[in-house]
C-alpha cells in the first residue's frame, strides 16, 4: 500500500508546488503586505520541516549489530558503527526528506492571500498524510511543521482586510 501512497503524495506536493509558483507568476505587483503572524507562521512551518532534515542527514540514527559467521561455523554479533540516513539509503532520501520543506515553501510563496490560504489547506492535508505515512520511522518529527501549516491554513484575515 504504501508503494503507491508514496508516489501519489509526492504527484500531489509537486502539484502545489505548481500551483504557488503560477499564482507567484500572475501576482500583482502591488499586493498587500504580509502581516506579522502570516510571516511568523510561514517561517516557523519551513524552520520546522527544514530542522528534522537536517538532523536526519547529518545524524548518525542507525546503529545496530551485524552477525558475523567464523571459519568454525559460530556466529557472533559486532557492533556497527553508527550510519546516516544518506549513508544507509544513498541520494533515494532526498525524496521524503524534502517534501516537507516544499510543502512548507509553497505556502510562503503566493503573495496574494486568498491563494495562499488555499494552498496552505492542501498542504496541511498532504503533510498530514505524510506524518501518518511515516509514523513508524520520521514521521513524528514532522508533526509540529504540520501544525505551524495548519494553523496558517485556519487563520482569519485581519478585519477590514479583503479575504
Amino acid at each position: 500500500m504504501l508503494h503507491l501512497a508514496f508516489p501519489t503524495l509526492v504527484g500531489a506536493s509537486a502539484l502545489v508546488l505548481l500551483w504557488a509558483l503560477t499564482g507567484v507568476a500572475r501576482s500583482r505587483l502591488l499586493e498587500r503586505p504580509r502581516t506579522r503572524a502570516e510571516r511568523i507562521l510561514d517561517g516557523a512551518g519551513i524552520l520546522l520541516t527544514l530542522l528534522p532534515t537536517l538532523f536526519f542527514l547529518v545524524a548518525r540514527t542507525y546503529s545496530g549489530t551485524v552477525d558475523q559467521i567464523s571459519a568454525t561455523g559460530s556466529t557472533a554479533a559486532s557492533p556497527l558503527p553508527g550510519l546516516t540516513l544518506w549513508a544507509v539509503n544513498g541520494p533515494r532520501v532526498l525524496v521524503p526528506l524534502l517534501l516537507p520543506i516544499v510543502l512548507a515553501a509553497a505556502v510562503a510563496l503566493p503573495p496574494q492571500r486568498h491563494l495562499r490560504r488555499h494552498i496552505a489547506r492542501v498542504a496541511a492535508v498532504l503533510l498530514a498524510l505524510f506524518v501518518f505515512l511515516t509514523l513508524p520511522s520520521i514521521g513524528w518529527f514532522y508533526f509540529p511543521a504540520t501544525l505551524a501549516i495548519a494553523l496558517a491554513a485556519l487563520r482569519r484575515p485581519p478585519r477590514g482586510s479583503p479575504a
